[in-house]
């Protein structure tokens, strides 16, 4: 990604599918009445928004288990053609 406008849905959208090719998304199973559940739990989908006047990008995700979740935010700026983490939080319940 390079900072154009658009370019978070589209690079969103190819790692989404990815995830969701590797099952690291919570499925249910074919009859629709059980969830499958794993010991190390499962990704919430990504969500990334570009602020292209500041040049921030954000990413939101979260991880789920059995017993909870975590939400996660990160910040990054674009300098000098990269990504920086400059800011993170995250929720754990």
């Amino acid at each position: 990604m390079n900072g154009d406008d658009g370019d978070e849905l589209a690079l969103a959208a190819r790692l989404n599918a990815e995830l969701k090719r590797e099952h690291l998304f919570r499925e249910s199973d074919p009859g629709g009445t059980e969830e499958r559940w794993t010991a190390i739990g499962f990704l919430g989908p990504l969500q990334l928004e570009y602020k292209q006047r500041q040049a921030y990008l954000v990413l939101r995700t979260s991880v789920e288990v059995y017993c909870g979740f975590d939400e996660s935010a990160y910040l990054y700026r674009l300098q000098d053609g990269h990504w920086k983490r400059i800011w993170e939080s995250e929720q754990n319940t």
